[in-house]
């Protein structure tokens, strides 16, 4: 579709649900109404409803929407892809896209060179390994990102986090033959 993208997408899908959900009441209202003697409460009610949801409704298309994190991986490692499959799964990430990482050659040259994955978060920075790790938990559904105990615990846990990850990375054709993924 022209003109489309996922931003569009998902205030398409929100002012569709505020909409839906207010003409749902509304009409309940109204049928209500209807078949009561209090029509003038129903009908102060129901247009004092009217107005709250499209005041709603205008406070979020004004809201910034999130931009999406990308993570590129190793297209070629089947230890990479199903390690990303198996985590997507676990912690249904939003707003997030899974790019190979020669897609883009810079980035490629990025993580050969440094022998990690990349994600990068909505404001564009680049994060490496277990920081990656943190970028992309934050964006879960889970909402590991919104309290203070995940940030100290992956603070404290980021050196060994990193060395774990170092180490994996240096045997993914191993752990690539050891594991089936479709």
């Amino acid at each position: 579709m022209i003109g489309s993208s996922p931003t569009n997408l998902i205030t398409n899908t929100i002012v569709f649900t505020l909409v839906f959900r207010s003409f749902i009441v509304g009409s309940s209202l109204l049928l209500a109404t209807l078949f009561t003697r209090l029509e003038h409460i129903v009908l102060h009610v129901s247009v004092l409803f009217c107005l709250t949801v499209a005041i709603r409704i205008y406070k979020e298309s004004k809201k910034k929407l999130t931009r999406l994190s990308v993570v590129y991986y190793d297209g070629d490692c089947r230890f990479c892809v199903c390690t990303l499959r198996i985590l997507v799964l676990i912690f249904r990430f939003k707003h997030v896209r899974f790019l190979r990482g020669d897609f883009d050659p810079e980035i490629n040259a990025q993580m050969n060179n440094e022998n990690s994955w990349i994600v990068q978060d909505s404001n564009g920075s680049l994060n490496l390994r277990s920081a990656g790790l943190r970028v992309l938990l934050r964006t879960s559904h889970y909402r590991f990102g919104s309290t203070r105990m995940f940030d100290f615990a992956t603070r404290m846990l980021q050196t060994p986090f990193d060395r774990l990850y170092n180490l994996i990375a240096e045997h993914r054709a191993f752990l690539s033959k050891l594991i089936s993924c479709k």
